[in-house]
């Protein structure tokens, strides 16, 4: 949703996910930092040991490439998701401690922007839909699949839990990064005050206008699942009020 907000502003260049393997055309993308990197690691092979140094080397040039690539728009907003970060790190990590690309970009202070759904739930069924039918992101009805199936009730809270602890692991690393934290509710319910937070954020000289262009790609619940009654408590519990343990079991 936010990308679609993005690419409405005549300024911006908003790219789809550059570290996804799987994206269609991560291969050949100019944008694509996982083709950078391989060709990077074909130019030197420092590249191939990653060393804190290299990596920052590496950032330092695929940064570089992406500018001189989005030369003639003011701001690039790169799309890299919770599970996309560990392609950015040096060998070595703590698992504990903030990623190195969030500790680069608090180091050469670069703008994060942090996009969080409060319904914990619905962005786990989203995403269980959404590997069911293929269908990542439709601009276009006809692009919106429209099948039914069971959704196991444990394996969905589980779901919910990783996502619930993942989320209060990067708001504890982002913090003194330079970042916006923002919601998909309030894009939705306060479109006005939230875009003129991000406006604000981004430095951006014109109002923006334009909402969304993509379409949910899930459809009403009760169409989507076939024991809708089993799960629909959860559905609209918010990340603040969610309780219980953040524990879960290996099941997926």
């Amino acid at each position: 949703m936010l990308r679609s907000i993005l690419q409405e502003i005549p300024c911006v260049n908003a790219p789809g996910e550059v570290s996804n393997a799987s994206s269609e055309n991560i291969r050949t993308d100019e944008l694509s930092f996982l083709r950078f990197r391989a060709n990077a690691c074909n130019s030197n092979a420092d590249f191939f040991y990653a060393t804190e140094d290299a990596q920052s080397k590496l950032l330092d040039l695929y940064l570089e490439s992406v500018r001189k690539a989005a030369k003639d728009t003011n701001l690039i907003v790169l799309d890299i998701k919770y599970s996309h970060v560990h392609n950015f790190n040096a060998c070595w990590w703590d698992m504990s401690t903030r990623p190195f690309l969030l500790e680069y970009a608090r180091k050469k202070k670069i703008r994060i922007l942090h996009l969080v759904r409060e319904k914990i739930y619905q962005t786990a069924v989203s995403n269980l839909y959404a590997r069911e039918s293929g269908i990542w992101r439709a601009y276009r009805p006809d692009q919106v699949a429209h099948i039914k199936f069971t959704v196991d009730r444990n394996k969905l809270e589980n779901k919910a839990k990783r996502l619930a602890r993942t989320i209060d692991l990067f708001d504890e690393w982002l913090v003194g990064c330079r970042h916006l934290r923002l919601t998909y509710e309030a894009l939705i319910n306060a479109p006005r005050p939230t875009l003129r937070k991000l406006r604000n954020f981004l430095i951006l000289d014109n109002e923006i206008r334009n909402g969304p262009t993509s379409l949910k790609t899930t459809p009403p619940y009760e169409e989507a699942f076939e024991n809708f009654e089993q799960i629909a408590d959860l559905l609209d519990i918010e990340l603040k009020n969610f309780g219980g343990s953040r524990r879960f079991s290996s099941d997926r």
